[in-house]
């Protein structure tokens, strides 16, 4: 029996406070400094998507294998949690920015998806649903580690 394995036909571009960050990396920062991100996809192949959503999710990991998924008391957030473009080409490069402060230290991660949907009908906002598109996850989460 064969698998289908979809490759991702996106690029991951992703700046922290200006310069290039990579997966693995661990972005150390003090309470109260910020975190500029900027977030951006190519696509990788000839793909072609009606719509794109960019989502960018903080959350606290306790580091005994809980996490803490609201911490809408422990950051601020300026710019929003999620955004969304027309379209996705190679003509195009749409980008996601936001910037957070840490309001205590801790283990923080932020996980980032991309959902590339096709249009299902001529309305640009006709409703869609999740299983309509493809969402594309940027692995492993970015560590942010909040000293005092």
């Amino acid at each position: 029996m064969l698998d289908n394995i979809d490759f991702c036909p996106i690029e991951w571009h992703l700046e922290m406070n200006g310069s290039s960050f990579y997966p693995h990396d661990t972005f150390h920062i003090l309470v109260g400094e910020t975190i500029s991100m900027r977030v951006s996809v190519t696509p990788t192949i000839d793909a072609h998507s009606d719509m794109v959503q960019f989502e960018v999710c903080p959350f606290q990991d306790n580091c005994n294998g809980a996490v803490t998924p609201d911490i809408s008391e422990s950051i601020l957030c300026v710019g929003c949690f999620q955004s969304q473009f027309q379209t996705l080409s190679a003509a195009t490069l749409p980008s996601h920015v936001c910037t957070f402060t840490y309001l205590y230290p801790g283990h923080y991660k932020i996980t980032l998806t991309c959902l590339q949907r096709k249009a299902t009908d001529d309305s640009p906002d006709s409703p869609q649903d999740v299983k309509s598109g493809r969402l594309w996850r940027f692995r492993p989460p970015i560590d942010v580690i909040v000293a005092e």
